[in-house]
């Protein structure tokens, strides 16, 4: 198993108080896959992020507006090497606090 820290970084844009819910499904268990919110302009080292997903992949986070998108990284921690193509499907939704129960 290789280690390697690949990131992909999505802008996410909300414009009322909201939760947001990441879900990774691994399709190859020995692949690694987390998710990490982080406050508009923050960066890693600057602090805690809002929310960071757990062992079963999943991350969810309490959200205000702001005029800057938060932002969602995806972070490849383990690689397969006998994985030819180490895939993984994710799930972002994105629920107005007000339809929330």
């Amino acid at each position: 198993m290789m280690t390697n820290a690949a990131k992909h970084v999505i802008d996410l844009v909300v414009e009322e108080p909201s939760l947001v819910r990441v879900v990774i499904n691994l399709r190859n268990p020995k692949n690694k896959v987390t998710a990490m919110l982080l406050e508009p302009g923050m960066i890693e080292q600057d602090g805690q992020p809002l929310g960071h997903s757990d062992a079963f992949g999943s991350l969810i986070a309490h959200v205000e507006p702001n005029q800057h998108p938060y932002i969602l990284k995806l972070v490849h921690t383990e690689f397969d090497v006998d994985d030819p193509c180490p895939v993984y499907d994710f799930h972002i939704a994105v629920k107005p606090m007000h339809h929330t129960v």
